[in-house]
């Protein structure tokens, strides 16, 4: 059998430019150098992973399948395997927004993540403005009150967002009442919204979750198609 001499490094060095020489491990793999330190992998949800592990209501989760998230939930309390991430991570350019891998080229489609997270994609999207600065902080805190069944404190809030951790320290089942129907809506209106703000659309410091989704979670018996906003 005629064996295949692949290479990684890149063929036109003026186009990967950003990953400069002796300083980024896909430069250091590329030319088969050793590496000593392993970065680090770590969850940005709050401990949400380890609050989902330990179990979640049945009367939560009808609602999270009615709205078509349950496979997204699911994948949520996977085990990551830290090794692919950081495999993945090495091989990623930002010029290209492209995993660099011996075979060529590949990244991450749209169809991949609604085949993976099983979402829906059928019907309407779901539009409306992007709202921050034009409301006040009690228009946010009345808004959580309504739909979450939380009241948070001014340092949870900021232009429209809340703390990841303040968020996600809201889902325990503790005293927990089946037949609370609004408490039950309440609390996975939390998982939704944590789901949408940690997987979906995670903001960029990974820390805060955006509280304008939260209108649409108001009648859970419609199924969600988040696609677009404006």
């Amino acid at each position: 059998m005629a064996s295949i001499n692949v290479s990684c490094v890149p063929r036109n060095p003026e186009l990967l430019w950003l990953q400069a020489a002796d300083e980024h491990r896909s430069y250091n793999i590329s030319h088969d150098r050793s590496l000593t330190v392993e970065p680090r992998c770590r969850r940005g949800d709050g401990g949400l992973n380890r609050l989902m592990q330990d179990g979640v209501a049945d009367e939560v989760v009808r609602y999270i399948r009615s709205v078509g998230f349950y496979e997204l939930f699911q994948s949520y309390t996977c085990q990551l395997d830290h090794s692919l991430i950081i495999a993945l991570a090495e091989r990623w350019r930002p010029e290209t927004n492209t995993f660099h891998f011996p075979i060529g080229e590949a990244t991450v489609t749209l169809q991949d993540v609604q085949v993976i997270w099983g979402l829906p994609i059928q019907g309407p999207p779901v539009c409306s403005k992007w709202v921050t600065e034009t409301r006040n902080v009690e228009y946010w805190k009345n808004l959580c009150q309504e739909y979450l069944g939380i009241y948070p404190e001014d340092d949870d809030l900021r232009k429209g967002r809340m703390k990841f951790n303040r968020l996600a320290g809201t889902i325990t089942f503790e005293h927990w009442d089946p037949n609370d129907e609004e408490r039950c809506q309440q609390m996975a209106r939390r998982v939704i919204l944590a789901l949408i703000s940690s997987q979906l659309f995670p903001d960029s410091n990974s820390y805060d979750v955006s509280l304008n989704y939260l209108p649409f979670l108001g009648d859970l018996s419609i199924i969600l198609i988040l696609t677009a906003f404006s």
